[in-house]
């Protein structure tokens, strides 16, 4: 038997509808998120907003304060990025 390692991809999932605003940063909805599941956000490492736009199949990364702008869910939808922190297992 291999004592080497085995990459494990750690995926979660939801949906969170928040108010349409479209002065909405990054950080902001990243805390809604954190706040609606009890995410430990010390846990996750340079988390980020993603806004698809399905018309042209374009993608945008947004962090912190930078604006994610108007995500209707029709043209527009938006996913929360949480990279977690590599932790050890003995």
């Amino acid at each position: 038997m291999s004592k080497g390692h085995m990459p494990v991809v750690v995926t979660m999932s939801g949906r969170l509808n928040i108010a349409l605003d479209e002065m909405t940063t990054a950080r902001e909805v990243l805390a809604m998120v954190a706040k609606a599941w009890g995410i430990d956000l010390s846990l996750v490492d340079k988390p980020f907003v993603v806004v698809h736009d399905q018309g042209l199949n374009k993608y945008s990364a947004i962090e912190g304060d930078n604006l994610v702008g108007t995500v209707d869910g029709d043209r527009f939808l938006a996913r929360a990025v949480l990279p977690l922190k590599p932790m050890r297992i003995e």
